[in-house]
């Protein structure tokens, strides 16, 4: 009888993970970037799989990415300034129109520019 709510915990609990899996709750959109794997991308955007570049050299690694959405410029720098210090990148520099990170021997360029009525984020890492 004292295990019968630990039973019910435990159902509950594999309940949610079934709705979860089912019912994507979590929706269609990455949360990552697929070429920056440890770069989160902002809801609203969508990674423009096959835009970008990516090179591993002995210096360092050289990568690319170009993300799109309707979403607001002041969401897109307010989101990657509370994120990457969480990740260990260092803001640099900031302004209107992108920023500058570093994280150890690496430098991450964020630009954001407006096309119709997108705007197009564009990621850059590069050996420091």
């Amino acid at each position: 009888m004292f295990y019968a709510p630990y039973k019910f915990l435990g159902f509950i609990v594999c309940l949610c993970v079934t709705i979860s899996i089912v019912f994507d709750v979590q929706g269609e959109e990455n949360k990552y970037l697929t070429s920056i794997v440890d770069l989160p991308l902002l809801t609203g955007l969508k990674e423009e799989i096959g835009a970008g570049v990516a090179f591993d050299k002995p210096g360092g690694r050289i990568v690319e990415a170009i993300a799109k959405g309707a979403v607001l410029q002041s969401s897109v720098l307010s989101f990657y300034s509370s994120v990457l210090p969480g990740l260990g990148w260092d803001l640099i520099n900031s302004d209107i129109t992108g920023s500058l990170w570093k994280r150890s021997n690496e430098m991450l360029r964020i630009e954001v520019v407006l096309d119709g009525n997108l705007w197009i984020v564009r990621y850059s890492i590069s050996p420091k």
